[in-house]
């Protein structure tokens, strides 16, 4: 905020109150879990008017840990029921424990995110009651006379011996002794120290044996206000499932803005209720790079592969999502798929040629396009996204309009290095240097493979390389291992060496 630093890199809460006006980049390492949020976020940059960028970094693997979010937020009703049902055995009026511990209760181990949504959700059904931070309470009892373990102290123990005094005159000897309960901050106010001093105080004094002291619990205490069978409870399940549903909604948002052909700009704008003037504003990626994508026919695919997998997806009739979509098109062995008798739709097959992934990524094309939509349905207690098609994509289908996706990305296997093969005295070299790397790998207690690869110790023999510069040239030597290995082994090769040319 005064300017002796220009990065930070922070949790979004901490880095929305980082409110200075010439910031010129925003990165998000990971997407938002609303295009409310992130358009807020993202706005933290250019805010004196001058250029700035808004980079987000995308994998569709960031998904699982928004939805695992969404998912600890909006708990089933038989974990909620289960968190309850922990509580109810519990004999206690109040209860001092953990989520961690609340979730170790039962016989599965719920996690403590979970747990925390759960208690929320009894708590608004008026069956429990989270106690404040300050009811809190920390427990003092002393071994002995205040007056005795006032004369133990030395001199330099001011801060020991004007609490205990203070303790003294607040509440005399034969409460101390029993034991007091007290809110540290209240009791470093009354004995005129600082809440600091007060736990160095306890602390040390607790060392010495003088007392015992048990601080009061983190967390936030619990009171059970209802003891009734969980089904009782006034829990509007459906409520909770609509609002899931909508947050996963939401996500789905975030993807689409993600994955999206068009203008940046103009999906953030629309999405808000707005229209932008044209669809190309000329500083997003998409609009940056719009010369050098495949726009039409010349650079694109055929018209037709739009209507083949719209047709795929239609003849689904609204059941299924992106995956199943793409393994009926490609014609998949899938067992599931089977089970669903999908192998006899006319469209079973019909992308054969290409690959899952590469269907999924035109179906993702054509929902940004506006021909396909993904909506959530709910199955029993769980919600699925599915597929449907929109206005635009029945005229596509229909050949009422003409869709051109990208062309298909052609895989290609890795080429594997070939193998060296060594022979008659390199085998000996080779073995050397494999007893060299075992004697260093047991003295630092790694496994052989942490110093060097077999490929690069073959490598090693066949060009044995005399010098530093030399070895760093061998596939698998870098700065790092040449400082730490490269002397012990530029040793033993000058010795096979010398003992060649002998």
């Amino acid at each position: 905020m005064e300017g002796r630093s220009d990065l930070v890199v922070a949790t979004n809460a901490f880095g929305m109150g980082i409110d200075r006006s010439d910031i010129r980049m925003v990165i998000h390492h990971t997407f938002p879990g609303t295009i409310e949020a992130y358009y807020q976020e993202g706005g933290r940059a250019g805010r004196d008017g001058e250029p700035a960028t808004c980079l987000l970094l995308y994998t569709p693997s960031d998904r699982m840990l928004q939805e695992f979010f969404i998912d600890s937020r909006y708990p089933p009703r038989e974990i909620v029921f289960q968190v309850y049902d922990c509580l109810l055995h519990r004999q206690e009026e109040l209860l001092w424990l953990t989520y961690r511990e609340i979730g170790m209760l039962g016989d599965e181990k719920i996690p403590d995110l979970t747990v925390g949504s759960c208690i929320k959700i009894l708590e608004d059904a008026s069956a429990v009651k989270r106690l404040h931070r300050y009811d809190n309470q920390a427990e003092l009892y002393l071994k002995k006379n205040p007056q005795i373990l006032i004369n133990e102290l030395t001199s330099r123990a001011k801060n020991r011996k004007k609490l205990l005094q203070n303790l003294e005159r607040i509440y005399g000897d034969d409460q101390l002794t029993n034991g007091i309960q007290f809110l540290p901050a209240e009791l470093a106010k009354r004995t005129d120290l600082s809440i600091d001093a007060l736990r160095r105080c306890f602390l040390q004094m607790e060392s010495e044996g003088a007392i015992t002291y048990i601080p009061p619990f983190r967390g936030r205490g619990l009171r059970v206000l209802k003891r009734v069978k969980p089904e009782e409870l006034e829990i509007d399940f459906h409520a909770l499932k609509v609002r899931k549903a909508y947050e996963l909604t939401k996500l789905d948002q975030v993807m689409d803005y993600a994955t999206t052909e068009r203008c940046r700009r103009s999906f953030l704008v629309g999405y808000f209720g707005e229209s932008a003037k044209g669809d190309n504003c000329g500083a997003c990626d998409r609009c940056k790079t719009r010369e050098t994508r495949a726009v039409s026919h010349k650079n694109g695919t055929d018209p037709i592969l739009a209507v083949k997998v719209l047709s795929g997806v239609a003849r689904l009739k609204g059941r299924f999502g992106t995956g199943m979509a793409a393994k009926v098109l490609t014609g998949s062995k899938d067992r599931m798929l089977f089970q669903f008798r999908l192998q006899h739709l006319s469209t079973y097959g019909l992308l054969s040629d290409y690959t899952q992934a590469q269907v999924q990524d035109w179906i993702k094309e054509l929902i940004s396009k506006g021909c396909l939509v993904s909506r959530r349905t709910f199955i029993g207690e769980k919600n699925y996204p599915v597929l449907e098609l929109t206005d635009r994509g029945f005229r596509v289908m229909g050949g009422d309009e003409e869709i051109y996706l990208s062309p298909a990305v052609i895989e290609q296997k890795a080429v594997r290095p070939e193998s060296i093969t060594l022979h008659g005295i390199e085998m000996e070299t080779f073995a050397r240097l494999r007893e060299l790397r075992a004697r260093l790998a047991k003295e630092e207690k790694l496994p052989s493979y942490c110093i060097f690869h077999d490929r690069t110790l073959r490598e090693m023999t066949r060009a044995l390389p005399g010098t530093p510069e030399e070895l760093l040239r061998v596939t698998g030597v870098g700065e790092v291992t040449l400082r730490k290995y490269g002397q012990a082994f530029l040793k033993v090769l000058r010795e096979i060496k010398d003992e060649k040319s002998g």
